[in-house]
């Protein structure tokens, strides 16, 4: 990831509920849930393509099993944390101020796993 990326988990992993239809997370068995994984940061959009993108330079679509192909780059980090959590995870990217916009205003959880600044 490029530097000062931050990296949260957003979804039904962080809610317990999908937002499509309030199922609980993995109400189809276990495994059957992915994880929204979405990269804060700026130079991390470039990784997708513009039609990976709702908003070129602003947020990114999930890439995940209907669109792999969207971040090439991202491929081997996607393949790599799907075999992790033996679940699909879907990676997306926004700028900081969506995600706080989301967060904070919309009331959409997020988690934060990777902060942007290490601590010293």
């Amino acid at each position: 990831m490029p530097a000062g990326t931050r990296a949260v988990v957003r979804g039904s992993a962080v809610t317990g509920v999908r937002w499509k239809d309030g199922a609980s997370f993995d109400a189809d068995g276990p495994g059957t849930s992915d994880i929204d994984l979405t990269l804060v940061g700026a130079d991390v959009l470039a990784a997708f393509t513009v039609t990976g993108s709702y908003l070129p330079g602003v947020h990114t679509r999930p890439m995940g099993e209907e669109d792999p192909d969207i971040a090439p780059a991202l491929a081997d980090l996607r393949a790599e944390l799907t075999a992790m959590a033996g679940r699909p995870v879907n990676v997306q990217a926004s700028r900081d101020w969506v995600i706080q916009l989301r967060g904070d205003l919309i009331g959409q959880p997020y988690l934060t796993l990777i902060d942007s600044e290490p601590p010293a």
